[in-house]
């Protein structure tokens, strides 16, 4: 009986562990300010079907939820990239983050 708890003690630290690693990690990814910027042009040029150019992230969290506040969004046509076909001036992203991962 002592050791089904030794095992299930170190099962409970092994994803407590896991668990705190992925908080620093997303953390830490936060204040990636370029290639978090690049990324959600990225998603949102793969979502929308035009080419996106976003100014500024003025805010980005993952947890506990997902969270981006973003500044001077446009959106051109692939076609002739010479004026946006629309511009959004500011914008709220927010997400559960376990919606995130299981979609």
């Amino acid at each position: 009986m002592r050791r089904v708890f030794k095992i299930l003690f170190r099962i409970a630290l092994a994803i407590a562990f896991a668990i705190g690693v992925t908080i620093f990690m997303l953390e830490m990814v936060e204040d990636a300010g370029e290639p978090l910027r690049e990324g959600a042009e990225k998603y949102l040029a793969e979502a929308t079907g035009y080419n996106v150019s976003i100014d500024e992230i003025t805010e980005a969290e993952f947890f506990p939820d997902v969270h981006f506040h973003l500044n001077n969004i446009l959106f051109y046509d692939p076609a002739k990239m010479d004026a946006p076909v629309a511009q959004i001036e500011e914008g709220d992203f927010l997400a559960p983050l376990l919606s995130v991962f299981t979609g």
